[in-house]
């Protein structure tokens, strides 16, 4: 089983070319996908004073249990704090690896920018992951949550035709119908503060962010 962010990357990696474009908001989704399936595997919650981990038992997903290896810090943050922390320590080159580690695809070296690319090697993960996202929005309202937290977090990290391809505008209208992950909308407003602050206000008072969190 693959985490929920290295799904995310591996359904954004160009199968041949081995990046990932747009690139923009990809930090950020990753960030949110950490967190996000944390929640969801009641490993960590959300209270007043920050993020606490509840239960440190390993996930055996490397990139999950480094995670909460940081959050398990005696130093409280909040949940933007850690969303912040987490989008600037690299994230897809940890992600990368950990898809390196299961052969899911192999690094080469691009020798014009200098960059390591990542070709995916392991196309049938990477189908059944586009085929569980087609269920997911399927079954709409009905959808498994963590199936309907990996189609937000496409959208969220702007990868939609990655996953969809000419039929995003369509599939973009129908992921409202899913079950609500409202923090992976959060790294979509990652580059303003101002904004980010709003939509947390707005999302904690919203019952249908209780899928990930709890009050």
């Amino acid at each position: 089983m693959l985490s929920l962010a290295e799904e995310l990357l591996l359904v954004g990696l160009d199968d041949e070319r081995g990046i990932v474009r747009p690139q923009e908001r990809l930090d950020g989704a990753l960030a949110a996908a950490w967190l996000v399936e944390l929640m969801l595997l009641e490993r960590i919650e959300e209270r007043r004073d920050g993020i606490h981990v509840i239960d440190d038992t390993p996930t055996e997903l490397a990139d999950l249990d480094y995670i909460l290896g940081w959050i398990a810090d005696p130093q409280r943050r909040s949940l933007e704090g850690w969303l912040d922390i987490f989008r600037e320590s690299r994230p897809r080159e940890r992600v990368a690896a950990c898809l390196l580690d299961r052969g899911a695809v192999r690094r080469d070296h691009n020798r014009f920018s200098g960059f390591a690319t990542y070709p995916v090697v392991d196309r049938a993960a990477k189908q059944a992951i586009q085929s569980r996202a087609g269920q997911a929005i399927a079954a709409g309202p009905a959808a498994a949550t963590r199936d309907a937290c990996l189609c937000r977090l496409v959208e969220t990290a702007e990868l939609g035709t990655s996953l969809w391809g000419g039929a995003r505008e369509a599939m973009r209208d129908r992921v409202d119908t899913l079950p609500d992950c409202s923090i992976a909308h959060i790294a979509t407003h990652l580059h303003d503060a101002k904004q980010r602050k709003a939509l947390l206000g707005g999302l904690r008072g919203d019952r249908r962010v209780q899928l990930v969190t709890r009050s």
